[in-house]
Parts: structure tokens; sequence; C-alpha cells
């Protein structure tokens, strides 16, 4: 029991990590597809800390990301910009691009 609270907070944590990596991304305007593989190498980098048996993958974890956090950001009445959006969804492209091809 207490393993598995375990697995499932540093699951969050690596939510958390990857929603603020893509938010620094945007922030100083890094170019997608490059800021889209440094993020995929640090979220490996981090699954593997925090599970090397893998159970906390980074495709895994960017699909739990996409589900947490895109969808408040994307929101009609979110209070993020247009622009901020498209960024949004050049990212969740592109990292599902990297992630996705297992």
């Amino acid at each position: 029991m207490v393993r598995r609270m375990c697995r499932m907070a540093a699951d969050l944590h690596l939510v958390n990590v990857l929603q603020a990596l893509i938010t620094a991304a945007i922030t100083v305007g890094t170019e997608t597809r490059s800021g889209a593989a440094g993020i995929a190498r640090i979220l490996g980098i981090a699954s593997d800390l925090a599970d090397p048996g893998g159970a906390s993958a980074p495709a895994l974890v960017f699909r739990m990301w996409r589900v947490a956090h895109l969808p408040g950001i994307l929101r009609p009445d979110s209070d993020a910009p247009e622009v901020g959006k498209a960024e949004f969804r050049a990212y969740d492209q592109a990292l599902e691009e990297l992630l996705e091809t297992v």
C-alpha cells in the first residue's frame, strides 16, 4: 500500500515537473522542436530517478500531463492567451511524436 502511494506521488510530481518544463520553455521562447527534445531527455532522466523499474515511463507521464493540465489551459475560459494556447498545443504535438513512438 505504501509503495503504491509513493509511486502515485512520484507520478504526480513528474507531471508537475513536465508542466513546469513546458511552461518555462514557452516563457523563454525556446523553439518547439528543440525544446520538446530537451524536455523529453530531462523527463527520461527524472523518470528513471523516480522509478528505475520503468513504471513511471516518460510516455505515461506525458499522457497524465495531457489529462491533468492541458484541458485547463486550452479551455475557452482559460486565462491563457491564445498565443500561449497555441504554444502548448505545439508542445503537445511535438512531445507526442517524441514519446509515443513505442
